[in-house]
């Protein structure tokens, strides 16, 4: 009996040093674990984070491309358009010069209609495309803008130095950037100031000459 005694109290001893020790590795565990869970978390959002970002790019990279590819079409399209204007002004200008006798009748009737047509066309192709963001530009009267214009000569005017005072080619815009620059024809500035610049440079190396 004492025996069993003894080797209860022994093993009521080392119950709680057993229960300490599992306790301390299930706590060990609980940490490990935890820390694995924050890592996978982050990871999550890193990889959420950067698919966010390459679906944004591809949407972005996806709308440029398109953005291209309308331009490319539109700078196609642009030139037939002015090509209608043109033969529409053109045949207009003919009709009225006409004389009265020959434009009288069903022939003038005809060409009214065919002018008529042309015209229709003109607003259609105007119409479409303003609806696609084209605008064109107002340069004439404004002042040259190497971002805008592309200048093909310089000609004395009464007008101000560098206001443009011809367009050779108008230009376009494409949703407020530049699709095709307006090739324009700009002023020197009139003749008079040059002239009385001129005279200012003689007089001052008549100045600057004492001999003279």
């Amino acid at each position: 009996m004492d025996e069993k005694k003894k080797a209860d109290a022994k093993s009521a001893e080392n119950a709680p040093e057993k229960g300490k020790t599992l306790g301390g590795e299930c706590g060990e565990q609980s940490e490990a674990l935890a820390g694995e869970v924050a890592a996978l978390n982050e990871r999550m959002l890193r990889i959420a984070a950067e698919y966010d970002n390459f679906r944004k790019r591809t949407a972005k990279e996806k709308e440029e491309l398109m953005l291209n590819a309308k331009a490319a079409m539109l700078l196609k399209i642009i030139p037939m358009y002015e090509e209608l204007e043109m033969a529409a002004k053109a045949a207009e200008k003919s009709v009225k010069n006409a004389n009265a006798a020959e434009s009288a009748g069903e022939n003038a009737m005809g060409e009214n209609a065919i002018i008529a047509g042309v015209k229709m066309l003109c607003t259609k192709f105007s119409k479409m495309l303003s609806e696609e963001g084209i605008v064109r530009m107002q340069a004439l009267g404004k002042k040259f803008d190497p971002y805008l214009h592309d200048v093909v000569s310089h000609v004395e005017s009464e007008k101000p130095l560098g206001e443009i005072v011809q367009i050779v080619q108008d230009g376009y815009n494409l949703n407020g950037k530049v699709l095709r620059h307006a090739v324009v024809i700009v002023s020197n500035g009139k003749k008079e100031e040059k002239k009385t610049e001129k005279e200012n440079e003689e007089e001052c190396d008549v100045d600057a000459c004492p001999s003279c």
